[in-house]
């Protein structure tokens, strides 16, 4: 279950470094 969270967390860190680099150009 834990392993589940850590690769949900993953999943969000990567959407949030898409949107921020959409944001930064």
């Amino acid at each position: 279950h834990f392993i589940l969270i850590i690769l949900n967390r993953h999943k969000h860190t990567i959407v949030y470094i898409i949107l921020y680099g959409k944001y930064g150009m």
